[in-house]
């Protein structure tokens, strides 16, 4: 069973990986939680301020991401698929559209892989794309 969990994120970027605007340098808030009588998984990392929201929901027999992005200049909002996983693979999301981008070259998130370390950590790796160069952010969270 999926219950709402708090979980904090320990933002670091990976070693093969440019920065746009800057993430925190030090652990921020995050939460994850059931909405809308559990058709969805509300996943928010910052602070009140500032801060980006993910909504995991079901699209047939499939799961969509749907990012509504703070990282990129007017905020974006991407939409990822789930692609088909094999054995201990991480989940891996692909970009398929998205609302209030200018045009293909944009800055967008355009993958996110997923993995869980045990009950209490995981990972996810987003992957920005612009002009054709990606951005990797690698954040780690930890069960309070």
């Amino acid at each position: 069973m999926v219950r709402s969990r708090r979980a904090h994120p320990d933002t670091r970027v990976g070693h093969r990986a440019r920065r746009c605007r800057a993430l925190p340098q030090r652990p921020s808030g995050g939460s994850i939680r059931l909405v809308s009588k559990g058709t969805a998984i509300e996943e928010t990392i910052g602070t009140p301020a500032d801060n980006e929201t993910s909504l995991y929901t079901h699209q047939g027999a499939s799961v969509l991401l749907t990012h509504f992005c703070a990282l990129t200049p007017g905020g974006h909002i991407a939409r990822l698929a789930l692609q088909p996983r094999h054995g201990t693979q991480p989940l891996e999301f692909v970009f398929v559209g998205a609302s209030n981008l200018s045009g293909p070259n944009a800055a967008h998130m355009r993958r996110v892989l997923i993995s869980f370390t045990d009950r209490a950590h995981f990972r996810e790796q987003w992957t920005r794309s612009e002009n054709g160069k990606d951005t990797i952010f690698d954040v780690h969270f930890v069960r309070r």
